[in-house]
């Protein structure tokens, strides 16, 4: 009896020590690398605009196309197979979407996730405050019927207003979490 009861205790503790420390601390690594990685990611349609903008700036190009042909540039960047940029003003004008190109040249700030929240304003609101920043929302995700959560980092571009953005689904990050988790429990 004195073996099993320690065998339990020592079982209880290391269960309290994977709920209570481990399993808050991998989350808390997976969101950080999450945005860290989204936060790299973006620089590659930024440089692209900075491009532009030097062939704008010595007058290779007109500031029209200059910015016609970054966001055609950015309208095919892509990562991890699906994951998109999107390109809006600071006016929330959307200027372009490569997955919803119906909200192209319309107005985007008034746009209401399913809990109310006026995402695209809070895009921009960061921008404003900070030039970048971590925006979290609800979106539709192809394959599902309502939409999803979702993490977003966005980028401001000052020289011509325009914000450049992506992001993930968080339910991309909980299958990496529940991954984890029935690795632990088999451990």
């Amino acid at each position: 009896n004195k073996i099993i009861l320690l065998a339990a205790f020592i079982i209880l503790v290391f269960s309290a020590l994977i709920a209570l420390y481990i399993i808050p601390t991998v989350n808390n690594i997976i969101e950080t690398r999450t945005i860290t990685k989204l936060t790299q990611l973006t620089d590659l349609p930024y440089m692209e605009l900075q491009r532009q903008y030097e062939f704008y700036q010595s007058g290779d190009k007109t500031e029209d196309e200059a910015l016609e042909d970054a966001l055609a540039a950015i309208r095919y960047f892509r990562y991890s197979e699906v994951e998109y940029f999107w390109v809006n003003t600071y006016d929330g004008l959307m200027l372009m979407h490569p997955t919803a190109p119906q909200l192209e040249d319309t107005v985007v700030i008034n746009l209401q996730d399913p809990d109310g929240k006026y995402f695209f304003k809070e895009m921009v609101d960061k921008v404003n405050a900070d030039g970048e920043g971590v925006v979290s929302y609800q979106w539709p995700k192809p394959g599902k019927e309502m939409p999803q959560p979702k993490i977003s980092y966005v980028k401001g571009f000052a020289p011509w207003k325009i914000i450049v953005g992506t992001g993930v689904y968080v339910d991309d990050l909980k299958e990496i979490q529940r991954d984890i988790y029935s690795k632990v429990l088999i451990i």
